[in-house]
């Protein structure tokens, strides 16, 4: 069967992998917050406008902060589809041209101001979305194997880790009431 397990069978090719596997692919494992805005104390905010490619596990993305831009393209990948705290993510930064040829693609459409934020001992990542979800505000938190290091930050309304509507390719690709549903969660 190929397995590897028993000596007598071959091993797979070292070169043959899947999707989100092999050296260049990492873990990035994450818990997500509701917020009703950017908490005091947030830095460094730069513009990100992310382009989900359609039918695809891509992202697209143009990140700038004053006069510096960075073109990237990333692939997102669960190891357990029920999980969207967990993704395998693999990126590959890019030239203006290359981007440019690739925003040509049909795409759903994300922007945001992301924030730094140092809190309560812990690093958070807080995006502030414009367009069509102004007035959403998610904060991103970092964890090592899985688990948080604390609980809800004092800042935020409600985790929502769990919720797959709060990922960023279903929020870009969202209908009108899906949007209208979740901001009103702001209360």
């Amino acid at each position: 069967s190929g397995s590897g397990t028993d000596p007598a069978e071959p091993s797979p090719p070292s070169w043959r992998r899947r999707p989100g596997e092999g050296a260049y692919a990492r873990s990035e494992a994450e818990r997500r917050y509701l917020c009703r805005e950017v908490p005091p104390g947030a830095t460094g905010p730069r513009r990100i406008l992310d382009r989900y490619l359609r039918r695809t596990n891509l992202r697209l993305r143009l990140m700038s902060s004053g006069r510096e831009v960075t073109y990237k393209l990333g692939q997102k990948m669960r190891p357990r589809a029920d999980d969207p705290g967990l993704v395998m993510i693999t990126n590959l930064y890019l030239t203006v041209g290359e981007y440019a040829v690739l925003a040509g693609l049909e795409a759903d459409e994300l922007e945001k101001t992301r924030f730094d934020l140092h809190e309560e001992g812990r690093r958070f990542t807080v995006d502030r979305f414009e367009g069509a979800w102004s007035g959403l505000v998610l904060d991103e938190e970092q964890v090592e194997g899985g688990e948080g290091v604390g609980g809800l930050p004092g800042f935020a309304l409600a985790e929502v880790t769990g919720d797959d509507r709060y990922s960023g390719g279903r929020l870009a690709a969202a209908s009108e009431p899906e949007r209208r549903a979740l901001v009103a969660r702001l209360g």
